[in-house]
């Protein structure tokens, strides 16, 4: 293949960057249709997601998780077993839905 062929084609990056966007809204989509939801990564991965759907894995849901946490909008807890349980953060619901939506961003 010659370079001129695989001009504007999407890098690899830029794959892993849509795909890790894709599930970051996932989860916040769950969450806010089901505001009282917590649960771990397993939990989240085996329950959060229709059958069906994009299959993710662990290191991806930790990844969305740990950004959505640093950005304030899912909240963590750490249980005696020394899993993390994670929820929305209900005060920032107007901020989630906004960026849901495609009106806001994700602060960092």
């Amino acid at each position: 293949m010659r370079v001129k062929d695989v001009l504007g084609q999407p890098t690899h990056a830029d794959d892993k960057s849509q795909r890790q966007e894709q599930l970051t809204r996932a989860i916040l989509k769950y969450c806010v249709e089901h505001p009282d939801a917590k649960d771990t990564v397993d939990g989240i991965l085996r329950w959060w997601f229709p059958a069906g759907e994009a299959r993710w894995r662990v290191d991806e849901v930790k990844a969305a998780l740990k950004s959505l946490t640093a950005n304030g909008w899912l909240i963590s807890r750490k249980l005696q077993q020394a899993e993390e349980i994670y929820g929305i953060s209900k005060e920032k619901m107007t901020e989630i839905q906004a960026f849901l939506s495609g009106s806001g961003a994700m602060s960092k």
